[in-house]
């Protein structure tokens, strides 16, 4: 009888050391993801806010400022008019934009003589940088010749003054330009921030036709929103030296504009 044999083969084993690095690499991402995860859950958040330029009940936020430059009729009613008028949705204050100025009359004005102080014609007004403005403003003086065109710093066209004065084109004669450059001009002003009446004496046409960009008659460099400035203009006409000279005068005219010109300053 044949005895069965019991044969035990050999177990080998392989080691494949790249599989048990691969393993090992696969099980710290997995638990480096995990720490990281319970460290976010376990934070700790806040936030901190800075309102700006304004406040739980309100305020400014950002805008644009707001400014605007009225005159009227010293002595006469208190009512602040608006000289420039928005047209055609352009920006207001532009010198094309005149509507209506006021008018200052005084009776004197046709019957100057030359040399005779007494005989001068004066015109006193008001202007103010509008109370309801943010901003400061730079106001000057500046005369214009109604009935002429004159080229505005903003885009070239002209200013068409001369068919404002009185609201119809045309309305306005021509000045004689010999008469303009023989009349002489004392303008006076007063007002908040000047310590003493600013005075200018025997000024030209031509010296109160200046640029707007830069202004030799300055009322005010900063004046406040509200503050509110008189001037007064005396319109002179001196002696030319001779009876004949003088008459040469008589019958002509001169028909002029006064222009407060006003430009915002930042404080």
């Amino acid at each position: 009888m044949t005895e069965a044999k019991r044969v035990v083969a050999p177990i080998v084993v392989v080691e494949r050391p790249h599989r048990h690095w691969a393993a090992g690499i696969a099980s710290s991402v997995a638990i480096g993801s995990t720490l990281l995860a319970s460290l976010t859950l376990a934070a700790f958040t806040d936030h901190e806010f800075a309102a700006l330029n304004h406040g739980p009940d309100g305020g400014p936020g950002y805008g644009i400022g707001t400014y605007n430059v009225q005159i009227r009729v010293a002595g006469g009613d208190s009512v602040w008019h608006d000289t420039t008028m928005m047209q055609n949705g352009e920006p207001d204050n532009l010198p094309q934009d005149t509507e209506q100025p006021i008018v200052l009359l005084d009776p004197k004005g046709d019957k100057i003589v030359p040399g005779e102080p007494a005989s001068y014609p004066t015109v006193k007004f008001e202007v103010r940088n509008d109370e309801r403005s943010n901003l400061d403003s730079l106001l000057s003086l500046r005369l214009y010749q109604a009935g002429t065109t004159y080229a505005t710093t903003d885009d070239g066209v002209g200013s068409g003054l001369e068919a404002q004065l009185d609201g119809s084109a045309g309305g306005v004669p021509a000045s004689d330009s010999v008469l303009l450059a023989a009349l002489r001009f004392d303008v006076t002003v007063t007002g908040p921030g000047l310590p003493q009446a600013a005075v200018w004496t025997d000024a030209t046409f031509a010296d109160l036709t200046t640029s707007f960009e830069t202004p030799k008659f300055v009322i005010s460099p900063s004046a406040a929103p509200g503050a509110v400035y008189a001037v007064t203009i005396k319109v002179k006409l001196p002696d030319q030296g001779s009876p004949i000279k003088n008459s040469a005068f008589q019958g002509k005219h001169a028909y002029l504009l006064a222009a407060v010109e006003g430009s915002s300053v930042v404080a």
